[in-house]
């Protein structure tokens, strides 16, 4: 008999979260925010969501071509936004890791040498969000809230940086991955693995600074066009909120939703906006519409192009 992975069922304990809210929620209310909401405005939000897509594959082009590997933009997009809706509906946006296969398909490059352009864009995503998420838990604490595990969450936001940081360092490296290596490939497979991780590490260290740079000033361009996106999706609903709270906020409800317990933030989204809204005493209905839409014009709409790229490539074959 096969054995059922407790792992599997994971992304369930975000949609049974989703479903309880939904039944503690005045669903008259919510409609009754819904239909108020700025089509205008919302639109805007919807074109802001396609800017930092076309960003996002900008950065993760310059990274590849830092890289030498010989490819363009528009030849980057498409396998980009094919991840980007793998990455919708798998928990912690895990999907997104495709893009190494696709650019190996597509360049005929060695597997180890496409992964780190990858895992080297989700790890500037993840840095500087967690920096930002830092910023804001802090600032939370100091203006907001007293009762906070500040402390706690600090250390793991910390945690999870420095182990980021150590991951790009070979020689820290191998302190974490070599013994995964060891314990899960099976030993027909460890020295092509081994390979693969050499490769990986070789690849990274073409980077020059000025490539850092570049990389990290696309970042910080793509965390500044989110955040106005999310106050005007928050504005459009008449959510008497200000920009500089949707600033501290934000990469907070962003990190909680890469947590591995739900698809698409349904559920963790719901639950942080309903917790942190209600720090500027606004009630649960606007914080689920406000949620609702994010997903709706931040993961699922911008996710179509790459759900039609992969039909016709499933028609194709």
């Amino acid at each position: 008999m096969k054995k059922i992975k407790i792992k599997n069922f994971s992304p369930l304990i975000g949609i049974v979260l989703f479903l309880y809210i939904i039944t503690k929620t005045d669903l008259n209310k919510l409609l009754i925010v819904l239909k108020q909401v700025n089509i205008k405005l919302i639109l805007l939000a919807l074109v802001m969501s396609i800017i930092t897509i076309l960003l996002m594959n900008l950065r993760w082009t310059r990274i590849i071509q830092a890289m030498k590997i010989d490819i363009n933009y528009s030849d980057c997009l498409p396998m980009f936004l094919k991840s980007l809706a793998i990455g919708a509906i798998t928990p912690g946006r895990i999907g997104e890791l495709y893009r190494a296969k696709y650019l190996k398909d597509k360049t005929k490059k060695n597997i180890g040498e496409t992964l780190s352009s990858v895992v080297l864009d989700r790890i500037y995503d993840l840095l500087s969000l967690l920096v930002l998420s830092l910023i804001g838990v802090l600032l939370l604490t100091h203006f907001y809230i007293t009762t906070l595990p500040v402390y706690i969450i600090i250390l793991f936001i910390i945690i999870l940086f420095l182990s980021l940081i150590a991951l790009l360092n070979k020689k820290t490296a191998n302190f974490f991955i070599l013994p995964l290596i060891n314990l899960i490939i099976p030993k027909k497979n460890k020295e092509t693995s081994r390979l693969q991780y050499d490769v990986f590490f070789t690849t990274i260290n073409k980077l020059k600074f000025y490539n850092y740079f570049e990389v990290l000033s696309i970042t910080i361009l793509i965390w500044f066009i989110n955040f106005v996106r999310l106050y005007i999706i928050a504005i459009s609903l008449n959510i008497n909120i200000s920009f500089w709270f949707i600033l501290i906020i934000s990469p907070v409800i962003i990190v909680l939703n890469l947590v591995p317990i739900t698809i698409s933030g349904l559920g963790t989204m719901q639950a942080s906006s309903i917790y942190l809204f209600s720090i500027k005493d606004i009630p649960p209905e606007p914080a689920i519409a406000f949620s609702f839409l994010c997903i709706i014009f931040g993961i699922w709409l911008i996710s179509l192009p790459g759900i039609t790229l992969l039909l016709f490539d499933k028609k194709s074959r």
